[in-house]
């Protein structure tokens, strides 16, 4: 099942954008505010060419077994049981910890920006069942569907940004560097962090695209078209809202969805562009529990991945309410734990994998050697 599911490349980039985008659109602006205050969009830009320089470690894994996933070749460099257990742990600490992270920040989201008075367990099911259902369906669909969604949420964010730029005021945005480069690199760590850094779960994904170099290519243009919109977002965030409301609210780029006001006829159409949220959040989720659920299938022997996906959503339900109390924790953690603790996933792990492959080729190489002379 899972070798004969194919992808485009052109398919991986778009959800890789979409995955780069995700929950982060919501709330990286506030993050890179509380950081790097009016050089928020600068912090941005530094994070992008920085998150860019750890995507060559990932396409080398990706090439070095263009036929496996990071799950198979963690058995391979690992070998068998050690591979198993240190991928249950990557699968476990990371994508699996991602995914009921993002699972919080939409049920906040919505609980308090548009239903208020709905139960977030209420909002969780429902997203969740159309997670568990496309992840059911198998990863083409997914990929498929991702291609037909991706257009819009591009024209609504366009439009969002169109719409907003009359209210540009370049004087948010002064002084430039005014407490230095320190604060911009605080800011541009947080970035990396979240999420330039997570691309690495992808790696379970990039086998299924057929040709390694393409699939390479693709993963380089989806991270950094994602990292652009979400540097994009961030400077019409500062410059139109001003810095203290952007680091003061939870949810900067819903706000500037509101001050929209075409001569007072198309206002308050802030619930149209929270199509462009949902749809990335839905996106990035569902590649999450598809990565955990193709991660497990293959370290247990399972037949079918697909099984999973249901009993996996109802263990996040109950994990996003139980690791994250309340929205101002998740905000505390994305700013204080989250930029320390996702090096050990998002570059220690691949670069073990790495170094521990060259030695491990260089080892038989000399083996061989030995054997024939």
């Amino acid at each position: 099942m899972l070798d004969r599911e194919r992808i485009a490349a052109r398919q991986f980039a778009i959800m890789t954008i979409l995955y780069i985008i995700g929950s982060a659109i919501l709330v990286i602006p506030s993050l890179l505010a509380a950081k790097a205050k009016q050089d928020a969009w600068i912090a941005a830009i530094a994070a992008v060419g920085i998150g860019m320089a750890f995507i060559p470690l990932y396409i080398a894994l990706g090439k070095r077994f263009p036929d496996k996933n990071l799950a198979q070749y963690c058995e391979i460099i690992l070998g068998k049981w050690l591979g198993k257990i240190a991928f249950l742990c990557f699968l476990i600490g990371f994508p699996f910890l991602i995914a009921a992270l993002t699972l919080r920040n939409i049920g906040d989201f919505l609980t308090i920006g548009i239903l208020t008075k709905t139960p977030i367990q209420v909002i969780m099911i429902i997203v969740l069942a159309a997670v568990a259902w496309g992840v059911k369906l198998g990863l083409e669909p997914i990929a498929r569907a991702a291609e037909i969604f991706f257009p819009f949420v591009i024209l609504l964010l366009f439009l969002l940004l169109l719409f907003v730029s009359p209210y540009l005021q370049l004087k948010n945005l002064e002084p430039f560097l005014e407490n230095g480069i320190a604060p911009v690199l605080k800011g541009a760590f947080t970035l990396v962090s979240y999420p330039l850094l997570e691309p690495v779960v992808l790696l379970m994904i990039f086998p299924h695209v057929p040709k390694p170099k393409e699939a390479g290519q693709a993963l380089w243009r989806g991270v950094l078209i994602g990292g652009m919109i979400l540097f994009a977002v961030t400077l019409f965030s500062v410059s139109v809202l001003g810095v203290d409301i952007v680091k003061g609210h939870s949810f900067p780029s819903f706000e500037l969805a509101k001050k929209i006001n075409i001569g007072d006829f198309l206002q308050r159409i802030e619930a149209l562009m929270m199509f462009i949220w949902i749809i990335t959040i839905f996106f990035r989720l569902t590649i999450l529990v598809y990565v955990i659920s193709a991660g497990l299938a293959q370290t247990f022997n399972l037949k079918d991945y697909r099984m999973l996906s249901l009993p996996l959503c109802v263990i996040l339900t109950v994990m996003a309410l139980v690791i994250v109390p309340n929205s101002s924790y998740l905000l505390a953690f994305n700013q204080k734990i989250w930029p320390l603790y996702v090096y050990n996933f998002g570059l220690f792990f691949p670069l073990l994998l790495w170094i521990a492959g060259i030695v491990r080729r260089k080892g038989k190489c000399a083996a061989r050697k030995d054997e024939t002379g």
